[in-house]
Formats: C-alpha cells, sequence, structure tokens
C-alpha cells in the first residue's frame, strides 16, 4: 500500500495487486477493503464508488495482468473534523481482499476517519487512477 496524496482534507492510499504467478490472470471490479481499529476489530467497509476527489476510474473494467505485472485501486477518506469535531479517528490498519479473492491482507495504515471510507476499482499500472 503506498501513500496517495492528499487535497483540501482528503488522504488516499493506493493499494498495488502483483501478479506473483508464472501465467497471466485477470482482476475485474473492486477490492474488499474495511478500517480496521487498535485492537484488530473490523470497524467500517469502504463504499464502492468509480471516482472521489483524488481519482479512480470511470468504468469498472477488466485488467489483464502478464506475471509480474500490476494493477491498483485507491482508497479515499478525509481528514477535516466535521461540525463540532476537534479531531478525527484513524484506522490504524486495512484489511484488504483482492477482487473475486477470498484470501484476506492486513496493511498497516493511518487512514483518516471522518468521513466514510471510499474505494475505486482496479485499474492497469500501480497509481490507482486511470
Amino acid at each position: 500500500m503506498n501513500p496517495a496524496g492528499a487535497g483540501l482534507g482528503h488522504v488516499g492510499s493506493t493499494i498495488v495487486f502483483t501478479n506473483a504467478s508464472d501465467h497471466q490472470c485477470a482482476l475485474t471490479g473492486y477490492p474488499h477493503v474495511a478500517g480496521v481499529d487498535s485492537s484488530g476489530k473490523e470497524v467500517t467497509q469502504a463504499l464502492p464508488t468509480l471516482t472521489g476527489y483524488l481519482g479512480g476510474s470511470y468504468t469498472k473494467t477488466t485488467v489483464q495482468l502478464a506475471p509480474g505485472g500490476s494493477a491498483s485501486a485507491l482508497v479515499e477518506g478525509t481528514s477535516t473534523p466535521a461540525g463540532a469535531a476537534t479531531t478525527c479517528p484513524v484506522y490504524p490498519s486495512l484489511l484488504v481482499i483482492a477482487p473475486e479473492q477470498t484470501r484476506s491482507h492486513d496493511f498497516a495504515s493511518s487512514m483518516p476517519a471522518c468521513s466514510p471510507l471510499q474505494v475505486h476499482p482496479v485499474v492497469a499500472g500501480a497509481t490507482g487512477r486511470a
């Protein structure tokens, strides 16, 4: 997982999927992403959206991955407290499952939780942006 930048209170991370096999594979759609609290409990699910403030994709496509090839998806949150709040909770880790898979991976994070998380569909390459 890589930082994807920030802008006007929006914070993003890019999830990169790499084909470690010796044959071509494909990814389509959205990864499952959940915010995890400091006790390791899954506390929120990222909302699947095509695009957000930091980017994403305008369509869901199938990404063909050659051996060693990469695809990625962007996860966004906001770091600006709403209303009378002065701080926002932070998810210290994200639980990620690749599209059409069942095995989860836990990644260290500091994703802010001022608004619901969003996840965008997989795209070719490692930027999370189409």
